[in-house]
């Protein structure tokens, strides 16, 4: 079969635009951007099956000979009437049997929800997120590279920012806003600047147990309604329970 000679029947092709190419790239670098990078753990391992067993054996024998002081009463409660004891020295001690027994009873997989789009988490397998943090109080003020105290604006354009990075796929409050004059306008503010900035899962932390309500309020008016938000609750608080040496921290206990 003989080939057929092909024919451009437009005689004046137009020329391409340079623009036109510039266009198509942005255009491509944008879809580019909309997918999410979504790494998978487990092919690092620092540690050997005996080192983990032994750094878990450790911690459970820390937790039961010497256990955790300023215990409130609560947590007291909670513990030695599942076991627990309070040593003389008045720290709440968990046995080993108890500590197995519960972390037997975590949950594996839960989703950390987000706000429209690709945005939420399913925390499962191997799959790893990524995240911004810190609480910094200062930042670098590209302007001049000086460092300086940073404000709330600020933490707003680093929300902003990580809503547009798609290999970070949460907020964290990465910076303290010190132009606030008390930690109840700290807390509020924070939400409303995280959750102002981007659509994807928030956590933040509240100063105080009266706070949360406030906290709760905000968000209910965001997702429309309380039972919109209890249904995919696209914030968090992230409380630290305990801090060194080995003690509790009363007030993050009753948040």
């Amino acid at each position: 079969m003989r080939k057929a000679r092909m024919v451009n029947i437009n005689k004046n092709p137009p020329k391409r635009s340079r623009f036109g190419n510039r266009r198509q790239r942005i255009e491509r670098s944008q879809d580019e951007s909309k997918t999410r990078i979504l790494p998978m753990s487990g092919r690092l391992n620092p540690l050997t099956e005996d080192n983990l067993s032994r750094i878990h054996e450790t911690s459970l024998e820390i937790l039961e000979r010497v256990g955790l002081s300023d215990a409130p009463a609560s947590m007291i409660k909670l513990v030695t009437s599942n076991g627990g004891s309070l040593n003389d020295e008045g720290r709440l001690c968990f046995p080993a049997l108890l500590v197995e027994k519960m972390l037997a009873e975590l949950r594996r997989n839960f989703t950390l929800f987000g706000r429209g789009g690709d945005n939420d988490l399913y925390l499962t397998g191997a799959k790893v997120h990524v995240g911004t943090g810190g609480a910094s109080p200062k930042i670098m003020d590209f302007q001049d590279g000086s460092y300086r105290t940073a404000v709330l604006a600020d933490l707003y354009d680093a929300a902003r920012l990580v809503d547009s990075l798609n290999h970070i796929h949460f907020f964290s409050r990465s910076m303290i806003a010190s132009d606030l004059e008390n930690l109840r306008d700290l807390d509020i503010n924070t939400v409303f600047a995280s959750l102002a900035g981007t659509q994807k899962h928030v956590m933040v932390s509240a100063s105080h147990p009266a706070h949360v309500r406030d906290i709760a309020d905000m968000c209910y008016l965001v997702a429309g309604s309380e039972g919109a938000f209890r249904t995919k609750p696209f914030l968090s608080l992230n409380i630290n329970h305990v801090v060194p040496p080995l003690r509790f921290d009363p007030d993050a206990c009753e948040v």
